[in-house]
């Protein structure tokens, strides 16, 4: 306790000196006038810019803006299968939906890449086999140049694409969408080269997105573990009909029930290659792009949205709010993160229960999660737009003064005048910034010793709840299966 408050009264003591000595100057105290004017602008500007970027990654093409091409059958099948609002009007509208259809449809890209990227990256530093209840994702055994190759471009894809689609149409756009498809082609060639086929499937989320890549992306998996490759050409069928079918919910006016719909037929015929697959090397992809995407993306959704919704709250009211509305993501946060793995304990057991075997070892990852760091980190993803909202959140405490408030204080800074005013300002002014600025500080740092001191309580808290849900279910690999 004692250094940070000999740090405070440091800060404090700095601040009431300078601005003390800053009232005997009029050019001073005019620029700081100037300055308690624009107070409250860096944190608007900021969060402005934050939901102008969500803004155009989650505002959909329209038909009026993408007509049906005159030529070509096959580019007019693509284009019916494309998500596009009807007009201008019915995007504009999506902005003050939290819970839209284009969120929930960049949470399922994210839900598809995240377990890739993620598990991509531990393969990257360690060298060593990723996988998921005993099945490898990535091999052990290729060479550190391949990995960081591989790894590095597909990093330079994704970040390409998202920041692509948060610039308006224009050279910028461009550019950055060509970088993103060059990536991902010089990706796909060391994929091939370094046999690591799975990286391929995030590459082709983001390149090309919608329901169609999608459907696409999980008819591979899904026909191999269940049916074999002849069955290849009439799963593209399904998918091609499925990617309409929400594509023409969505235009008219039903999008957030035509995903729901598609993320339940996901969930579903991963289900089904869950129980009657045999082959586990594709009924593993089966689990790892279907199932595991289709649950994480529901969450995502929710969590996406709520920060969404919170983000839009702190943008219409003032004072305090935008601060606690950040310390509510934070409890919703926690909620939706247990109750993903919740989820995903329930699934992959009831799995293991249907079969009758251990498929999915889930009391292996739950007695040794740091064996399984990229599963953990995948759950962990609904907590991603919670801590951006956190940085806005602390970025808030300067609003909580109003400006004529600053410029009253700044206008008695003048020793000319009255010395004792230029005092009283001077410490009122001091007092104020000091207390702003560490009462977040303090706060947030608090919180973090407790996790650094106490993590292991709060971890040990989730995973015996994840254990009593897994007990209660019984089944193979609790022990309780005869």
């Amino acid at each position: 306790m004692g250094l940070p408050v000999a740090l405070m009264a440091a800060v404090w003591f700095l601040a009431y000196s300078s601005l003390k000595e800053a009232g005997g100057h009029d050019g001073d105290r005019a620029r700081m006038m100037t300055l308690a004017t624009r107070l409250h602008r860096p944190y608007k500007a900021t969060l402005e810019a934050v939901l102008r970027w969500l803004e155009r990654i989650l505002m959909p093409d329209t038909v009026t803006n993408t007509p049906m091409p005159d030529k070509g059958w096959f580019d007019r099948l693509i284009w019916r299968m494309e998500p596009l609002a009807q007009d201008e009007a019915a995007a504009l509208a999506l902005r003050d939906k939290p819970w839209s259809w284009p969120v929930l449809n960049f949470a399922l890209r994210v839900a598809l890449a995240y377990p890739i990227v993620i598990s991509g990256h531990q393969w990257m530093l360690s060298g060593s086999a990723t996988g998921l209840g005993g099945f490898e994702l990535f091999p052990e055994g290729v060479g550190w140049l391949w990995r960081v190759a591989l790894i590095g471009l597909i990093d330079i894809g994704f970040l390409a694409g998202i920041l692509a689609s948060a610039f308006p149409d224009g050279a910028w756009k461009s550019r950055l969408k060509g970088l993103q498809v060059g990536a991902l082609v010089l990706a796909l060639a060391f994929s091939v080269v370094s046999a690591v086929a799975l990286i391929l499937a995030g590459a082709l989320v983001f390149a090309v997105g919608g329901p169609l890549a999608l459907a696409l992306l999980l008819a591979g998996p899904l026909v191999l573990a269940v049916a074999g490759p002849l069955a290849f050409a009439g799963a593209l069928a399904v998918a091609g009909a499925v990617a309409g079918a929400v594509a023409l919910g969505v235009r008219k006016g039903h999008g957030t029930v035509s995903y729901l719909l598609y993320l339940s037929w996901i969930f579903g015929v991963g289900l089904v290659a869950a129980y009657f697959g045999r082959d586990t090397g594709p009924l593993m992809w089966s689990i790892a792009l279907v199932l595991l995407p289709s649950i994480n993306a529901l969450f995502d959704w929710l969590s996406y949205g709520f920060t969404i919704w919170l983000l839009q709250m702190g943008r219409r009211k003032r004072g305090v709010w935008p601060f606690l509305a950040g310390i509510a993501d934070i409890a919703m946060a926690a909620l939706i993160f247990a109750a993903l793995a919740t989820a995903l304990v329930v699934t992959f057991q009831q799995i293991n229960i249907w079969r009758g075997e251990v498929l999915i070892d889930v009391r292996e990852i739950l007695d040794d999660p740091g064996a399984h760091l990229w599963v953990v980190a995948m759950v962990a993803s609904t907590l991603l737009p919670t801590m951006v909202h956190l940085g806005l959140a602390a970025f808030s405490v300067i609003t909580w003064v109003p400006v004529g408030v600053w410029q009253g204080l700044v206008a008695r800074l003048n020793s000319d005048r009255s010395a004792v005013l230029t005092h009283l300002s001077a410490a009122s002014l001091a007092t104020i910034l000091t207390g702003l600025y560490a009462l977040p500080v303090v706060g947030f740092g608090a919180v973090a010793v407790l996790l650094w001191r106490h993590s292991a309580w709060v971890l040990d808290g989730y995973l015996w709840w994840l254990r009593e849900v897994l007990m209660w279910m019984g089944g193979p690999g609790t022990g309780l299966w005869s």
